[in-house]
């Protein structure tokens, strides 16, 4: 765990350092590190039981020119990891975000401050307090469970991936396949990002109808 935690720390100062042209890179840097590493992916699973993206991120940017995070650990590191999830997904447009709600010549730098820099600290708090009940800040909504078939027809697709995933990258293949079979909505959309940017030129055909279903999941 201990290698963990110094491997997401090291991404995530390399993010608060780096410049706009960087940020794609520092992103996808990020979310590989969560994925790989079991204790980070754990904590980051527990932030994300009943948060309303939808709600927090409109709370948050509802001030023209000021972006405004949660004012707890928990909802601060699921609000930041659905952020960076939804940019690299290329569903947030960082050039919008930074003029919206980042305003100034240091819109990037605020940026940093306010996600990458915040979502660190607050990861850390909660690593370090593995007795949280993280119950205690979770919002209460109606859980939606995802479709019994579009978990099957998903799963049989993934599992024809392994002809065609970059042996560099099998260990997202890996956490794709296991997100799928726990039905964990918000994981199967962070992995399906992180394969499809590792497909050989013969599995587009595969990973573009695993697409359109990873979709009709994500709307459920």
């Amino acid at each position: 765990m201990e290698n963990e935690i110094i491997e997401f720390e090291r991404v995530l100062d390399l993010a608060c350092k780096s410049k706009y042209i960087m940020v794609d890179k520092r992103i996808s840097d990020i979310l590989k590190c969560i994925a790989s590493c079991e204790s980070i992916y754990e904590m980051v699973k527990k932030t994300l039981v009943n948060f309303d993206f939808a709600k927090e991120l409109k709370l948050a940017t509802s001030i023209k020119g000021h972006f405004s995070m949660p004012n707890d650990d928990v909802r601060i590191v699921a609000l930041s990891f659905c952020i960076l999830n939804a940019m690299d997904d290329k569903k947030i447009d960082v050039e919008l975000l930074l003029a919206n709600n980042f305003t100034g010549d240091d819109s990037y730098a605020k940026f940093c401050d306010q996600v990458f820099l915040r979502f660190k600290t607050s990861a850390l708090a909660l690593l370090a307090n593995p007795t949280l009940d993280f119950a205690d800040n979770a919002v209460e909504q109606k859980e939606v469970s995802v479709s019994k078939e579009l978990l099957e027809r998903a799963l049989f697709l993934a599992n024809q991936l392994d002809d065609y995933i970059k042996p560099c990258a099998k260990n997202y293949l890996e956490c794709f396949l296991k997100s799928i079979s726990m039905g964990d909505r918000i994981f199967i959309s962070v992995f399906f990002g992180l394969v499809k940017k590792n497909i050989t030129r013969k599995g587009k055909t595969l990973i573009k109808e695993i697409g359109n279903v990873v979709e009709v999941i994500e709307k459920q």
